[in-house]
């Protein structure tokens, strides 16, 4: 990867060294979260549930080997019904270093996906929001993806879930939880039956109140496919080229140093 010289006349060494050299915190963030990886690996695996590295991580591998160096987030994809039974196996299953963040196990959370929280690190961040959750350590976001979506839908969907959080999300934990089994509980289901039943199986969308808009072919994913990522084998896209190109248009290409989305909050690592 050193040889490879980018748009902007930097070499993967170059990046390497301003961004996430071995031993800096990046690092050890980025060495936390491959473990988080493996053991969804492992437990996937172990119980047949098919997943996807995503966004982010797919170009890190395809463009990297790895993570983006500025890159402090790990995120998979899912099908709901895989997405289902990861959650179920979790909750019967707790491991000692990680957590599954839902709403039952954390309600200071509030997103509309589950996380995997390491729960011997944390981010930290000024943020009351971020604050009001039990867990707050490195994260594996787990997305489920809604197949036959609708861009209305997607767009109300959004709507509420960023009116809760600017609203009441840290101010009034009672209207907060109410708002958020109406918009997850009802608006948000009833959206995926009407999907289910009309929508266009061909493309899928992240999961509605993620917040992105973006609509992929279903078979640029699934099935997957492996995909080399920090000299492990993951699986990835089946079509990484379309799916980045649907995400990043010239992903081979680097933005420019102001436009890289470096360091979200500071960590604390212990082991």
């Amino acid at each position: 990867m050193s040889a490879i010289t980018y748009n902007t006349g930097e070499t993967e060494d170059d990046l390497r060294k301003e961004y996430n050299p071995e031993g800096s915190t990046l690092r050890m963030a980025q060495y936390r979260m491959l473990e988080m990886l493996l053991f969804i690996r492992k437990v996937c695996s172990e119980q047949n549930i098919e997943w996807c590295l995503e966004g982010g991580n797919v170009l890190g591998a395809v463009r990297h080997g790895g993570f983006i160096p500025w890159d402090d987030d790990a995120d998979i994809i899912m099908r709901r019904r895989d997405y289902r039974k990861f959650i179920d196996y979790m909750e019967t299953n707790p491991s000692d270093r990680f957590v599954l963040q839902t709403k039952k196990t954390d309600p200071g959370y509030y997103g509309s996906w589950v996380v995997l929280r390491d729960l011997k690190s944390e981010y930290v961040k000024d943020s009351l929001q971020h604050n009001k959750k039990k867990y707050r350590g490195l994260q594996v976001d787990i997305f489920p993806i809604e197949e036959g979506s609708f861009k209305l839908f997607y767009a109300i969907s959004n709507r509420l879930h960023n009116f809760n959080m600017q609203t009441f999300v840290g101010k009034n934990d009672l209207l907060a939880n109410l708002f958020f089994l109406f918009e997850q509980g009802v608006v948000c289901k009833l959206f995926r039956v009407i999907s289910r039943f009309l929508g266009d199986k061909r493309y899928f969308s992240y999961e509605y109140g993620h917040g992105h808009w973006k609509r992929f072919s279903l078979n640029s994913c699934f099935p997957t496919s492996m995909i080399l990522f920090e000299d492990e084998y993951f699986p990835g896209p089946n079509n990484p080229d379309d799916y980045l190109k649907c995400l990043y248009k010239n992903y081979m290409d680097l933005p420019a140093k102001d436009q890289r989305n470096c360091h979200q909050a500071d960590y604390k690592i212990w082991n």
